[in-house]
């Protein structure tokens, strides 16, 4: 739950007006935290608010599974590993489990299925997903996310962390399939859900519109190389299959780094900053993120977290794109679930413009999950669970225009 206490949405997109009149309206740089808002700031309209469109197929992602002809028994081994979603499962509500797999034996394997199975999982027992990697030995492979559901009630449970292989036989190049194999059995606590919190939204407060959007350049040829270069294998109209393609490079090529000691405030540096050194701490890696979307097509926002009114150093930075009404969220939700390849919980905002879908890759392994500092909560609607902050006091809604290229920081 929270409360909108202010809100400043009036000025115009960089592509809704000439450039001259964008150098006037977005030329005040105001330095102060403290100093209250003299200009309006923000979207005007919809009309430049792209939707990505959806997409429900991808071909060729994964190997189709060998034929079983083997007689004999072949050798396998093999090591996982797996992390959950911010490390806790909750009631009502699941979890999200990374899993990967390692090939410890001496014969080529076959990945055809992976899961988890938990003493609460009935009916089904086990949440799984279809996949398919050849994996040779001494080799690992990311299986994937898989979104599983939770038990009704908190408390402590077992579970399994499960893999359907087949294996190679040494000789003859035949395979076997040896179907679901586990790991030992783990222990886990459920979590109870919490209640919904209050706070406060702020909306493109001017000292942070004004440091955010004068570091963005949607015109940047090294932010264009790098949306384009994610993207490479979901070429053409702006989709969300190449949103999520931006994501995961952007979580496997930007590393979480720390401001330089000694600096005292936040270092905000550019999307071509955080390019040039692969690395950066949680708002530049909105910023690199708004900004490639941008490049692509869309629109971006992005919100920070603080404990405390006008803090200079917010606790948390994350972006969202726009994914419009209700009806095309859905549509979004669905193309999420096929290329993520589970079923998944998604998480937005809502407001006046419509849905923003929540882009944190510094938290959540896939595109749509929970924001660093969330948690799954119960709502006063009966049966519905949600998610929400804990502990917060304000969190402040930068929207993203990208003035960086129409300032004159020379003067």
């Amino acid at each position: 739950m929270y409360i909108i206490i202010t809100s400043v949405l009036t000025a115009a997109l960089f592509l809704a007006i000439g450039i001259g009149t964008y150098m006037v309206l977005f030329s005040d740089i105001i330095d102060d935290p403290t100093k209250e808002d003299e200009v309006e700031r923000g979207f005007t309209d919809q009309t430049f608010m792209r939707v990505p469109k959806s997409e429900d197929i991808i071909v060729g992602r994964y190997d189709t599974p060998p034929m079983s002809t083997a007689v004999v028994t072949s050798g396998y081994s093999y090591s996982l590993a797996w992390s959950f979603m911010m490390n806790d499962i909750w009631v009502d509500y699941g979890s999200m489990v990374s899993v990967e797999y390692t090939n410890t034996g001496s014969n080529q394997v076959f990945v055809e299925k992976f899961g988890i199975a938990a003493e609460w999982m009935t009916d089904p027992t086990r949440a799984e997903a279809t996949v398919g990697f050849y994996v040779d030995p001494g080799d690992s492979v990311d299986l994937g996310t898989l979104y599983f559901w939770g038990p009704n009630r908190a408390g402590n449970y077992t579970y399994l962390i499960q893999v359907y292989i087949h294996a190679q036989q040494s000789i003859g190049n035949r395979w076997r399939e040896y179907g679901w194999n586990s790991n030992d059995q783990m222990h886990w606590e459920a979590l109870d859900l919490r209640e919904e919190d209050d706070y406060d939204i702020v909306e493109n407060t001017a000292y942070y519109y004004d440091i955010i959007n004068e570091k963005i350049n949607p015109f940047s040829p090294n932010v264009k190389d790098f949306a384009l270069g994610a993207t490479m294998d979901y070429s053409g109209e702006y989709s969300v299959f190449q949103l999520c393609a931006l994501y995961d490079h952007l979580r496997e090529t930007i590393n979480y780094t720390l401001d330089p000691e000694g600096e005292g405030e936040n270092v905000w540096y550019s999307p071509d900053q955080t390019i040039a050194q692969c690395g950066g701490d949680c708002e530049d890696h909105a910023m690199l993120l708004a900004a490639s979307v941008m490049t692509l097509g869309g629109t971006a926002r992005i919100y920070l977290t603080d404990n405390e009114r006008n803090n200079p150093n917010p606790n948390h930075a994350f972006a969202a794109i726009y994914i419009g009404s209700n009806a095309t969220r859905e549509d979004v939700i669905e193309s999420l679930k096929v290329y993520y390849n589970t079923d998944l919980k998604g998480a937005w905002f809502h407001d006046q413009w419509g849905n923003w879908l929540i882009a944190d890759p510094l938290n959540s392994p896939i595109l749509g999950g929970m924001p660093l500092g969330c948690e799954p909560v119960r709502t006063e609607e009966a049966g519905v669970v949600s998610w929400d902050f804990q502990q917060l006091e304000s969190l402040v809604v930068i929207d993203v225009v990208g003035i960086g290229p129409f300032l004159d920081t020379t003067s």
